[in-house]
Parts: structure tokens; C-alpha cells; sequence
């Protein structure tokens, strides 16, 4: 294979395309494959964004218009209510003040895809990666529709069931996380006059159930009587799709709406209502020694899978998208991967172990000396994107060429390694 000197990412949603953004930043050449349609690339649920991920927005000058167009995470739960029966949170806890924002995935999937094509990125649909193949000096992808795409290295961003992941470790197997989720849109129409009130000024509403959770807000500040909804469950077997992700759409609706509605009635109305459910099944891929083989890295979901509830997903893969980019303006591939896994692996092991161990459990027990699910779903990774990855060496032999300032502060000690 001949080099060329460009970045394959494969994968245009939410991590493809900021890790698409990043490359760009760090002066890098990319281009996007995404094995779904343009139409199907911009649909999907409501996300919640927390602090990691709008840091990386902020970096990324896309801030403003994400909060322009999502709405507070204060509306999340209204602040009489923000304990969570958590007894670490105060009573006036505000969401908002922290810093989360709930967004339609379609619209900060349009926003981000506006971006890369502002930036002169390439973005293919409908191209789906068959395999994989590599030389000395290059990386050459295999698309089901007969094409292929040659580059100097390779991000997989391509999600949970990531086809990169399997074709780099071959044999790594999903495991059920014992959770469904179902997200919905839905409307504030013929919902009783208190109820839909308190969602069009901008509230949430949540109730818990047995082994279940129900949370409804808005995320589109231009439709007040749009609402979104996720319902939350726990179960130790995994349910047979025919009777979930392939269950027809009508009857599942119904179904969700008698099991919320023994606990709930207004949350039965909301679902009653609803225009579109999604619903999924949690499968997380085992800890990976090594997140790169060869001239090929993964990001986001295809590493590490996070609840939705938590707004995790989200700050994975912005995190992980803008990290990899300042590695790879600041080092040459090799070292760029390894400083990116092991720089990262603290930070994100630390927040699986704590989903491992129950941190998010629907009727996780308490206690004061502990932390927290509010502690996990807030600490950021400090990328500090202006600052240039110095050398160990030149730390360790007290080099005046290069400013204290300079030596990042939110890597692991590289002088041990």
C-alpha cells in the first residue's frame, strides 16, 4: 500500500465526529465512513451532557450553540427534589449549576457534522467496514460496498457493537449489564394542566418503581411541548429482542405504559403519548489490555460503554476524541497511542468499576463515607488543550527550554513509566 497521510475514522456519530473536529484542530487530515444512511446518522434519543463533555464543546468554540439549542440540566429534577434519596446532595442542589445539558441527539449530531464540513472534513455514509488490513506505513479499510479507503492510521469511533473492535481483538465478547433502557419523544398534549405546566416551564418530573426509573424533561428549547422520556430498568436475564428491541412498536408502547402506570399515572400518560420509543439493551465489552493495534485506535463506546442515565457516553467519547488528537499533534503514533491508553485508563477505569459495583444501582444503599453517584457523573479529565505534551526527560534533567507551564498536569507521571 502506498501512505497517505490522512486519519480513517470509522463511525460518524457523536465520537467519530469530534474525534474528526479534534484531528482537525491538532492539524491533522481526516475522513468520516459512517455505515448508516445520512437520514439514519441524524435520528436518535436525548442525551444529557455534563461537564466533561461541554468542556470539550467549549474547546471545540461549539458551546454557545449547543446551549443555544438544548436545554438546563437544573430542569432535570427540580431542586425540592434533587436528593435522589441520595443524602450527599444537598436540598437546593442545582443540576444546572454544575453543568448538564440535555440535547436531541439529532441536533448535536447536526451540529457537529455542520462543523466538520465547515472544516472541509469528508464525511461517507452508508459505509460499512468489512475488514482491515495494514502495512509498515499505512492502514487500508474494506467496505461492504466494494470500496476502500487508505490512510496512515485509524480511530475506530464506531460504538458498542464496534466492527474495528472485532477485527483488532478478535474473540472479545459483550456482556449483558443487566439494564434496558427505553427512551421516547412525546408530547405535553392532553397531559393534565399541573403536570404539563411544570414540563413547558422547563421542569423534570421522576418517580421511581420497583426496579425501575422513570425521568421526563425537555431538550429543545424551541418546542415547549416537546418531551423526552427514559425509563430505566434492571433485570438479571437478558429480555428476548422479539419481545423488546423487536417488538412492534405499538404494542411495546403499551405494554411500557400498564407496567409505569401501576406506579405512576402521570408517567403512563407521558408513554400513552409517545411518538417514538427506542428501546435497548446494555452490553458492555470486556477491559481491554490495549486500546490500539498497530496503526488502528479505538474511542468512545467502542472501549468503554457507559448507562445512559448518567451522561457518561457522552463524556467518553468527547474526551476521548479530544485527548487523542492533542497526542497525536504533540507525539508521533506509537507514543500517541500509548500515552492516550494510559493517560485515560485511570480516569475511565475508575468510573466503570464504580458502574461495576454499583454506583448507579436503582436501589443502590447509601452511605455517607462513600461516593456518590453525583461524584462520578461530574469529575472531568483536564486535557488543557493549549498546553504542549513536554518530554519526561527533559522535565526529569530540569530543562530551562521548556516553561513549567508547560508540563501537562492532567497525565499520569510519565518519569515512572
Amino acid at each position: 500500500m502506498v501512505s497517505t497521510d490522512r486519519v480513517l475514522v470509522i463511525g460518524g456519530g457523536v465520537a467519530g465526529m469530534a474525534t474528526a473536529i479534534g484531528l482537525d484542530m491538532a492539524g491533522r487530515d481526516s475522513v468520516v465512513f459512517e455505515a448508516a444512511s445520512h437520514s439514519q446518522s441524524h435520528s436518535g434519543a436525548s442525551l444529557i451532557l455534563g461537564p466533561a463533555a461541554l468542556r470539550v464543546l467549549d474547546a471545540m468554540k461549539l458551546l454557545d450553540e449547543v446551549s443555544d439549542r438544548s436545554m438546563p440540566g437544573s430542569m432535570l429534577i427540580p431542586a425540592s427534589e434533587a436528593q435522589f434519596e441520595d443524602p450527599r446532595l444537598p436540598e437546593d442542589f442545582d443540576f444546572g449549576a454544575v453543568g448538564f445539558r440535555c440535547i436531541d441527539r439529532a441536533v448535536l449530531q447536526q451540529i457537529l457534522s455542520a462543523e466538520a464540513t465547515r472544516r472541509g472534513i469528508e464525511i461517507h455514509y452508508d459505509k460499512r467496514l468489512v475488514t482491515l488490513g495494514e502495512d509498515a506505513v499505512s492502514v487500508l479499510a474494506h467496505f461492504q460496498d466494494g470500496t476502500t479507503a487508505e490512510g496512515s492510521l485509524l480511530v475506530g469511533a464506531d460504538g458498542r457493537m464496534s466492527r474495528v473492535r472485532s477485527l483488532l481483538f478478535p474473540g472479545t465478547r459483550l456482556t449483558f449489564a443487566n439494564s434496558w433502557y427505553v427512551y421516547g419523544t412525546s408530547t405535553t398534549d392532553g397531559l393534565d394542566e399541573e403536570l404539563r405546566a411544570r414540563l413547558e416551564r422547563g421542569e423534570g418530573y421522576h418517580h421511581d418503581g420497583p426496579g425501575t426509573f422513570l425521568l421526563v424533561y425537555r431538550d429543545d428549547p424551541a418546542r415547549p411541548n416537546k418531551i423526552t422520556f427514559l425509563l430505566v430498568g434492571q433485570c438479571e436475564r437478558k429480555i428476548p429482542a422479539k419481545h423488546f428491541e423487536h417488538r412492534n412498536p405499538d404494542e411495546l408502547r403499551a405494554e411500557l405504559a400498564d407496567l409505569v402506570g401501576a406506579w405512576s399515572e402521570p408517567g403512563a400518560r407521558v408513554i400513552e403519548r409517545a411518538t417514538h420509543v427506542i428501546p435497548t439493551q446494555i452490553y458492555r465489552p470486556p477491559a481491554l489490555d490495549s486500546w490500539y493495534h498497530g496503526r488502528a485506535v479505538l474511542v468512545g463506546d467502542a472501549l468503554h460503554v457507559a448507562d445512559p442515565i448518567t451522561g457518561l457516553g457522552a463524556a467518553f467519547a468527547f474526551e476521548d476524541a479530544l485527548y487523542l488528537a492533542k497526542m497525536l499533534r504533540d507525539h508521533d503514533y506509537r507514543d500517541a497511542f500509548y500515552y492516550f491508553q494510559e493517560d485515560r485508563r485511570p480516569h475511565t477505569s475508575a468510573v466503570q468499576e464504580a458502574l461495576a459495583n454499583g454506583a448507579f444501582a436503582l436501589e443502590r444503599p447509601h452511605t455517607t463515607d462513600d461516593d456518590g453517584p453525583l461524584e462520578w457523573v461530574t469529575r472531568t479529565f483536564d486535557i488543557d488543550w493549549d498546553r504542549t505534551d513536554t518530554s519526561p526527560l527533559a522535565s526529569l534533567a530540569g530543562a530551562t527550554t521548556t516553561p513549567e507551564s508547560a508540563v501537562p498536569q492532567s497525565t499520569t507521571d510519565r518519569a515512572g513509566q
